[in-house]
């Protein structure tokens, strides 16, 4: 009996011993981790930046061109392969499916100029001349073809009209100073120059004022601007204009600045 529980002591006593080792090495694997899962792992997936958001908005929707547009482009190609009936018909439907598209109207009216038929070209300038809009081009067309006509008092109140509904356009203003040149009313082209030196960029006032100064002399003391008082004379004025005539012609850049005139 005695050896027996001697036996029984050991065996117990060996036990305890074996468990109180693995107690020991398992609480030292537990003080020190191997790995702080408070942080995600290193890597170079995870040092990558995150993909931007997609967005939910979709691209804006390309316009796709109008009946009256295609109709236009396919008369100017018709135009230019000479097939003018072709391009009549083209221009005409592109009316008839928005009449105020003006760039129709406007080619239809030119194609009839260029054909010849001047008379159906001057009617179409008129209908276009009665939309609001496009009122000031289609004025200016038509004094154009008037004064090719010959009709040049007509001409004339169409571009004076014209000019009235634009009067920054320079292209109306321009002609208009032209035709009073041609008509040899001084007083009238002078005004039209130098409302051309007040809308002009500065670049291109070197022109305008030009002119002023050209027809200022040729107006003399009839300038409504720089007319005299009744009874008197200007003769500083003339030999200012020409001094400043010689000194352009011997200077081309001393109208780079001009003062206004």
């Amino acid at each position: 009996m005695r050896r027996r529980g001697a036996a029984l002591g050991s065996e117990r006593a060996a036990g305890l011993s074996v468990i109180a080792l693995l107690l020991s090495s398992a609480g030292s694997a537990s003080a020190t981790p191997t790995a702080r899962f408070d942080e995600p792992p290193r890597g170079p997936e995870a040092s990558a930046s995150p993909p931007p958001p997609r967005s939910s908005a979709a691209p804006p929707a390309r316009r796709l061109p109008t009946g009256a547009e295609l109709l236009i482009e396919r008369g100017a190609r018709y135009a230019a392969r000479g097939d003018v009936g072709a391009a009549l018909r083209a221009y005409t439907e592109a009316i008839a499916l928005e009449p105020t598209r003006a760039e129709a109207w406007l080619a239809l009216a030119a194609l009839r100029e260029a054909s010849g038929d001047l008379t159906e070209a001057e009617r179409l300038y008129g209908l276009l001349a009665q939309q609001r809009a496009h009122a000031a081009e289609a004025l200016g067309r038509r004094a154009l073809l008037r004064w090719r006509l010959g009709r040049r008092q007509p001409a004339l109140e169409d571009l004076r009209e014209a000019m009235g509904r634009a009067p920054t356009d320079p292209r109306w203003l321009e002609q208009l100073a032209g035709w009073y040149t041609q008509e040899r009313q001084w007083p009238a082209a002078l005004a039209c120059w130098r409302r051309l030196w007040v809308i002009a960029p500065a670049s291109e006032r070197g022109h305008a004022a030009l002119q002023v100064r050209a027809l200022a002399w040729l107006v003399g003391e009839a300038d409504p601007v720089l007319a005299p008082p009744a009874g008197q004379s200007r003769p500083e004025l003339r030999r200012a204009l020409a001094h400043i005539a010689q000194r352009t012609s011997e200077e081309p850049g001393a109208l780079e600045q001009p003062t206004p005139p």
